[in-house]
């Protein structure tokens, strides 16, 4: 019976924990967070600087912008 209950709780208190709430507070005032799925940053190791490269993006059609940081460390992908 234990087990049981220490389960449904573990179950309940994860789902508590992964719903989150889509909001977070700046003063005194509750600021709302929409989720954008249109945009991807990618942040590359440094033994793998060599695998961002325009020409990777520019053939994929779902992408409809790519960006790449001067050090080459970072993309930001637009989508469609």
């Amino acid at each position: 019976m234990k087990i049981l209950l220490f389960l449904l709780s573990s179950l309940l208190l994860s789902f508590n924990l992964f719903a989150g709430d889509e909001y977070y507070w700046a003063g005194d005032k509750k600021v709302s967070i929409t989720k954008d799925l249109s945009t991807l940053i990618v942040v590359f190791k440094t033994d793998r600087l060599n695998l961002n490269s325009m020409n990777r993006y520019e053939s994929n059609k779902e992408i409809n912008k790519a960006t790449i940081s001067g050090d080459n460390k970072m993309v930001v992908l637009e989508f469609l």
